[in-house]
């Protein structure tokens, strides 16, 4: 399952990358490419850690501060209120520091669980409100060929399934190895399908041309 999450890592990656040849992007997607390329070269340093038996709690903690707080800007682009548009770069920027406090202060040799739990509920909330002002468009809107609802959809499957893992490490002293198998295997497949929507999301935009579907 691991391989099938790295392979679905890099398959979006590769995706991300058709964006640069396509027209009429907007910018917070072609961000995606280099935080892609950023996650696969975290993912592997973490991986050959964990190979050396180092502990690679340090670099997550890292990069899962810097990925909620690109999470939630991209998040407040395809947002058209710009009240909340706002309110989400004000809860970025509170996020941030809150992060940064956890990483450098509290949490400094753990997993820093108040800073993921926090920042997933804020992602969960900000892809929630999106669904709800989506549905309140006055014109019909093709789902299938919008990359902002591809992406949002990808981040809630994720975060509706991370937080409650990430609940069960906080709140419950001694879990059961079993139950810890069980929620590491839904936490990859949860993944695969994110990045699997991600893919959608940069690729529902090319035109295929009815002479290839003949």
């Amino acid at each position: 399952m691991l391989y099938c999450y790295f392979t679905a890592l890099v398959a979006s990656f590769l995706a991300s990358c058709s964006l640069y040849k396509q027209k009429n992007v907007a910018q917070w997607l072609l961000l995606f490419c280099p935080f892609l390329g950023l996650t696969i070269l975290v993912e592997g340093y973490a991986f050959y850690l964990n190979m050396k038996n180092i502990s690679n709690l340090w670099i997550y903690n890292i990069f899962c501060a810097i990925e909620y707080c690109f999470y939630l800007y991209v998040i407040s682009c395809f947002i058209h209120s710009s009240k909340m548009r706002l309110i989400i770069r004000y809860a970025l920027a509170l996020y941030a520091a809150i992060a940064l406090i956890d990483i450098l202060h509290i949490q400094k040799t753990t997993f820093a669980s108040l800073e993921t739990s926090l920042g997933s509920v804020m992602i969960i909330v900000g892809c929630v409100y999106y669904f709800f002002e989506l549905f309140q468009y006055p014109k019909p809107v093709n789902l299938a060929r919008e990359p902002s609802f591809w992406i949002c959809l990808g981040l809630l499957i994720f975060y509706c399934g991370y937080l409650p893992y990430i609940g069960l490490m906080m709140f419950f002293a001694s879990v059961s190895q079993r139950i810890i198998n069980a929620l590491a295997l839904l936490l990859i497949i949860v993944n695969i399908v994110m990045y699997s929507l991600f893919m959608v999301a940069f690729l529902c935009r090319i035109k295929i041309s009815k002479q290839l579907l003949k």
